[in-house]
């Protein structure tokens, strides 16, 4: 008789794997970027919300200031941000895409969703591409609860 007392149970052991396969998914993904991860999600949090200030940046990618302070100088130098004066409070300044920091965010998630809908078509059925598609609903309600 099989020892359940050590084995996880249930949606536990969904959890384990699904964290386990996500965090592949993930380092596929980041494995051959344009420009590092760090640089790439600060575009993406400007991309998503807006404009915002370093400081704002720096909690949302929960990193410290002096880090985003050098992520920030290293994306000016790419030429992916422009950086304008805060419309209330003179004393800030917010970072928002440059055009080609728009064009380097859009080349580089096509360049993803192109190689993971390859992936995706030489290694599942119809069926399990029809599964895998109830499974990203589920994973959405997941994420948004």
């Amino acid at each position: 008789m099989e020892d359940t007392t050590t084995r996880p149970a249930g949606s536990v052991l969904i959890a384990e794997d699904l964290r386990a396969v996500v965090a592949l998914l993930v380092r596929r993904i980041r494995a051959n970027p344009a420009f590092p991860p760090h640089q790439f999600g600060v575009l993406r949090t400007i991309d998503r919300i807006g404009p915002q200030t370093a400081s704002q940046l720096a909690v949302l990618e929960l990193v410290r200031p002096q880090s985003m302070a050098h992520t920030l100088q290293q994306l000016d130098e790419a030429g992916y941000i422009s950086r304008h004066a805060h419309p209330t409070d003179g004393r800030q300044t917010l970072i928002a895409l440059s055009d080609d920091g728009r064009i380097a965010l859009d080349q580089q998630r096509r360049e993803i969703t192109g190689w993971l809908a390859a992936a995706i078509e030489e290694n599942l059925t119809a069926d399990e591409r029809d599964t895998l598609a109830d499974a990203v609903t589920l994973l959405s309600r997941i994420v948004e609860a």
